[in-house]
C-alpha cells in the first residue's frame, strides 16, 4: 500500500525516526556522566577525545544506513529488499573487520593529532581500542536500521535502538561503578549493546521473511555495482560536509580561542538540532524512494513539498526554542564571561540555522531515497567550493558574523544546487 502524503501521516512517521536518532547522543551523555562519577579528570578527557576520534572514523560510514534506506524503499517485494540488506551487511562486516585490524595505529596517531598526552592518552587508547571491536556490529546495525526505515518500520527501528541504549546505559553503570573498569567498561558496554541490537534486529527482520530468498540473485553484478556506486557517492558527500564544518572550525580558530570555544559550543547544538530535522528527512527518503520505485514523478514532487512544509514547522519551532531559551540553555554552557559574550553575539545567526538548513536536509533525503548518488555528490562538491571561498572572504571582512553568514549561505547554496540537479534529473527521465 502506498504511504500517505498527508501532513499528519508525515509527522507520525517522523516522530519515531527522530526518537531513534536522538537516543544515541543521549546514551553518550549518560556514559560521560558515569565516568564523571569517578572524579578523575583524565578519564573524562580520555573518554571525550576517544569519542571524538571514534566519531571522526565512523562518520564516513553513515552512508550504509542512508543507501540501504533508499534502495529498500524503492523495492516492491520483500525478497528483493532482503537481498539488498544482505549485500549491505556484507559490506558492513568487511569494513568493520578492516577497522578492527587498524584500530591500534589509528588510535596512536589519532591521539597525537588530538593532543592527548599522559594519562589522558592512556584513557583514550583504552577506550578507543575496545570500542572499535564493535565496528562490524555497529555497521551491520546501520544496514539493519536502513532496511527497517526503508520498509517504514520505524517502530521496530525505535525498539531496537531503545533496547540497545538501555543495555548500554545499564552495563556502563555496572562495569564502571560496580566493577571499576573505568573507560574500558564504557567501551565494553557499547560492544555488548551493539551485539544485543544485532541479535534483536535479526529476530525482528527474520519475522518478515514469509517467502524463500532467491539466492541466485544475491550476486547479480548490476545490483552490487549500484550499491557500491551509491555508497561511494554518499561517502564523498559526507566527506564534503565534514570538510565544510572542519573549515568552519579552522576559521573560528583564526579569530582566537574565545570565538573558537563559542562556535564549538554552537556547532554541537547545531548537531543536536540536526537529529530533529533528520527525522523528517528520513520520511522524505521513504516517500521519494517509494515514488521512484513506482515511477511517479507527481508523488516525488508532492513528497518533497509536503515534507518541506512539515519540516518548516519543526525547524521554526527549533529556532524559536533556541532564541527564547538561550538564557538557560545556550548561555549556560559555560561560566566564562568572555565566551558568554561571544555566544550572545553569534546567537542571532545560530538561531536561523534550522530554517536555512531545512531545504538542504529534505532534498538530501529525496536524493538518497531516489538513489541518485552522482547528482547529490556533484551538488555537494559545488556547495563546498562556494563555502570555502566565501567563508574565507567573509571572515576576513566581517569577523565571526561573516563566518556565520557564510555558513547560512552554505545551506542555501546546497539547497539550490540540489534543486537544480533535481530539475535536471526529472527532465532527463521525462525524455526517456
Amino acid at each position: 500500500m502506498a504511504p500517505s502524503l498527508r501532513y499528519g501521516a508525515i509527522l507520525l512517521m517522523a516522530l519515531p525516526a527522530t526518537l531513534t536518532y536522538i537516543s544515541t547522543p543521549l546514551a553518550g551523555v549518560i556514559d560521560t556522566y558515569v565516568i564523571a562519577q569517578l572524579n578523575k579528570a583524565h578519564l573524562i578527557g580520555g573518554l571525550a577525545l576517544g569519542g571524538v576520534l571514534f566519531d571522526l572514523v565512523f562518520v564516513s560510514f553513515n552512508f550504509l544506513r542512508a543507501v540501504t534506506t533508499g534502495l529498500v524503499a524503492q523495492t516492491r517485494r520483500d525478497s528483493d529488499a532482503l537481498l539488498i540488506l544482505l549485500r549491505a551487511c556484507f559490506v558492513a562486516i568487511v569494513l568493520g573487520v578492516v577497522v578492527v585490524l587498524v584500530r591500534e595505529p589509528v588510535a596512536s596517531y589519532g591521539s597525537v593529532l588530538l593532543g592527548a598526552e599522559g594519562e589522558v592518552q592512556t584513557a583514550l587508547l583504552a577506550y578507543f581500542t575496545v570500542r572499535c571491536l564493535s565496528a562490524p556490529l555497529m555497521l551491520t546495525n546501520y544496514a539493519m536500521l536502513g532496511f527497517l526505515l526503508g520498509k517504514r518500520q520505524t517502530g521496530s527501528a525505535l525498539l531496537i535502538q531503545a533496547v540497545q541504549n538501555l543495555c548500554n546505559i545499564g552495563l556502563s553503570i555496572w562495569f564502571v561503578i560496580g566493577n571499576g573498569w573505568a573507560v574500558a567498561g564504557v567501551a565494553w558496554a557499547t560492544v555488548i549493546a551493539e551485539l544485543v541490537a544485532v541479535s534483536l534486529g535479526f529476530v525482528v527482520i527474520g519475522r518478515r521473511i514469509s517467502h524463500p530468498i532467491d539466492w541466485s540473485k544475491l550476486m547479480v553484478k548490476a545490483q552490487w555495482r549500484q550499491l557500491f556506486s551509491m555508497n561511494f557517492n554518499m561517502w564523498v558527500r559526507t566527506m564534503c560536509l565534514v570538510a565544510a564544518f572542519a573549515y568552519f572550525a579552522n576559521r573560528s580558530a583564526s579569530l582566537g580561542p574565545v570565538i573558537l570555544a563559542a562556535n564549538a559550543i554552537l556547532e554541537k547544538l547545531i548537531s543536536l538540532s540536526a537529529y530533529f530535522l533528520d527525522g523528517v528527512a528520513t520520511v522524505t527518503e521513504q516517500l521519494v524512494g517509494h515514488a521512484v520505485g513506482r515511477q511517479s514523478k507527481r508523488r516525488i514532487r508532492l513528497a518533497i513539498i509536503n515534507t518541506l512544509k512539515v519540516g518548516f514547522v519543526i525547524a521554526a519551532g527549533l529556532s524559536a526554542f533556541w532564541w527564547l531559551s538561550a538564557d538557560w540553555t545556550v548561555l549556560r554552557m559555560t561560566d566564562s564571561p568572555a565566551i558568554v559574550d561571544a555566544l550572545t553575539d553569534a546567537l542571532w545567526w545560530f538561531t536561523w540555522v534550522p530554517i536555512f538548513g531545512l531545504a538542504a536536509y529534505i532534498l538530501d533525503g529525496a536524493f538518497i531515497g531516489a538513489a541518485w548518488g552522482r547528482p547529490m555528490r556533484t551538488a555537494m562538491i559545488q556547495s563546498l567550493l562556494f563555502f570555502l571561498a566565501i567563508a574565507w572572504g567573509f571572515t576576513e571582512w566581517f569577523g565571526n558574523a561573516g563566518l556565520w553568514a557564510a555558513l547560512l549561505l552554505f545551506f542555501v547554496i546546497r539547497a539550490l544546487a540540489l534543486s537544480w540537479q533535481l530539475r535536471i534529473k526529472l527532465q532527463a527521465d521525462s525524455q526517456r
